[in-house]
């Protein structure tokens, strides 16, 4: 092990080249309630409300449109997938979402067409026609088309009216506001002949061909499988979800279609999916993959030489040019290539015991993997850092928002929610690597540097403990006249300490 390693580190901070004590948890003053597990910060813009949902798995994503005033918000893993906006999730005075709507719009019955039963005026040409409707929602969604209604007599003249009877209110947890009737003549495209009001349930057709007006754009629509989880927005406006061993992903910008043909099977069962400058990596309880495209008709899936499965949904980070999630051996890294990065720092029969990994939740903090676990014997967090290794931390939680804007880290400490590293110092410790000493080594000087004093010092000399104060960067003496063969020191609460250095006479200290 190199020699600026340590065997502990607890509540540090290792930046820049120096051991400083970590700042504790801050509290935000905002209550959350006892049954809490998830969260979320909604519409921060207009000065924050907080979901809170019972279950521990919930993914929450905003829509892409840059000036969405209804701050629309997507939501799966709390019942049906669903969206929100202002008007439904801020109702009230809380809990919050105070509600929301089933994602995706149903499909209408077919439509009851009848056409006109008098002869064709001399000159008026004779049209095959067929019918389909569509829902649209309040914030503009168009649904799926009905199946076509029968065939129907019509023709371009007075009295070639069609009647279009018996058009049902959908029920559900949905906000239908309008339907549209689309036509088709002749083997030519649907185009829309009408939008109505939701409440009217019939219409007389009478609009001639040429004033039809646009093309149906939803044929292939559909809303997303109802068992969907992980959701996750692409930067080309798509949302992406799984269930089972299938990713989904929705039209571009219309985050409520689901079309099956852009759907992508596994072999293996997904557990998890990040996007990361590398393309969409798809986690798996096998070997993970990535999908590469612009478009969702045009993705490709390619499977990667590693076959490291992820053990927990939550272990999975982006973080940025990689993705970093948790298996079996340990922490594996999906970027530019592919492998585990805990390697040489822990064994993976030592990762298992001390981790529990299945139980691993994790954040990007700060450019660093922060992470949560907890065993039957123990629970806490770390920070890995591929440079320089595990920092530990004595707190725990099962429920924490990572802030995409300013990058804090909330969670939640029995009904408090608190802020990670915002509060004062907390107890920290950095302990060093054992080191072997040569025979008759007698170590009787000391020097830290620091950025100021005290720093509380422990010696360990083949297992025997001496405490000193280090009250200055002056050269401290320890009193010793007994040799030892091991030697090993942990830094209490210094601040700053760049250096600390033991030996044998002042002068070799510089």
């Amino acid at each position: 092990m190199p020699n600026n390693y340590a065997t502990e580190a607890v509540n540090v901070e290792l930046r820049g080249g120096k051991i400083s004590q970590d700042q504790g948890l801050l509290d935000t003053g905002i209550p959350l309630r006892e049954s809490t597990q998830s969260i979320y910060l909604y519409n921060e813009e207009a000065g924050g409300y907080w979901f809170e949902f019972d279950e521990l798995d919930v993914n929450v994503v905003r829509g892409p449109l840059a000036r969405d005033t209804e701050v629309v918000t997507y939501i799966t893993g709390s019942g049906l997938p669903s969206y929100t906006k202002t008007n439904l999730a801020q109702a009230g005075d809380g809990p919050y979402p105070a509600a929301v709507r089933d994602l995706g719009i149903p499909k209408p019955p077919i439509i009851n067409a009848v056409g006109s039963i008098a002869e064709i005026p001399e000159g008026a040409q004779e049209l095959t026609t067929f019918y389909v409707q569509t829902y649209v929602s309040d914030i503009f969604e168009e649904g799926p088309p009905s199946d076509p209604s029968v065939e129907v007599r019509r023709f371009d003249a007075e009295g070639g009216e069609v009647a279009l009877n018996g058009l049902s209110v959908p029920s559900g947890n949905f906000s239908i506001v309008t339907r549209r009737i689309y036509r088709v003549e002749t083997a030519g495209v649907f185009q829309l002949v009408a939008e109505l009001p939701i409440a009217d349930t019939s219409f007389l057709d009478n609009v001639a061909s040429e004033n039809l007006s646009d093309s149906l754009p939803s044929e292939g629509w559909r809303a997303p499988d109802p068992n969907m989880i992980g959701l996750t927005m692409t930067p080309n406006g798509v949302l992406a979800g799984f269930f089972g061993r299938t990713v989904a992903f929705s039209e571009p910008y219309f985050l409520h279609a689901w079309p099956t043909n852009y759907e992508i099977s596994f072999q293996d069962e997904v557990v998890g999916l990040a996007v990361s400058s590398s393309g969409i990596v798809v986690c798996t309880d096998g070997r993970p993959a990535i999908i590469y495209g612009s478009h969702p008709r045009e993705f490709i899936d390619q499977k990667l030489d590693i076959v490291q499965p992820c053990v927990s949904k939550r272990s999975i980070v982006d973080m940025g040019a990689e993705v970093i999630y948790a298996s079996p051996d340990g922490l594996v890294t999906i970027g530019s290539g592919a492998g585990l990065i805990t390697g040489d720092f822990i064994l993976p029969e030592d990762w298992r015991k001390r981790f529990n990994p299945t139980s691993i939740h994790a954040y990007k903090y700060d450019e660093e993997y922060l992470a949560f676990y907890k065993t039957d014997e123990s629970q806490g967090a770390f920070i890995f850092n591929p440079r320089t290794g595990f920092r530990f931390y004595d707190v725990y939680t099962d429920t924490v928002y990572s802030d995409p804007e300013d990058g804090k880290l909330y969670l939640k400490q029995g009904t408090k929610l608190m802020l990670w590293d915002e509060g004062g110092p907390a107890q920290s410790i950095w302990t060093s690597k054992i080191f072997l000493t040569p025979p008759n080594l007698h170590f009787t000087h000391l020097k830290v540097d620091a950025d100021s004093y005290p720093v509380e010092i422990d010696v360990i000399r083949d297992g025997e403990v001496s405490s000193i104060t280090v009250r200055s960067e002056k050269v401290h003496r320890i009193g010793s006249r007994k040799r030892f063969r091991q030697f090993q020191f942990s830094n209490k609460t210094g601040a700053g300490v760049s250096r600390i250095q033991f030996s044998s006479s002042a002068a070799e200290v510089n």
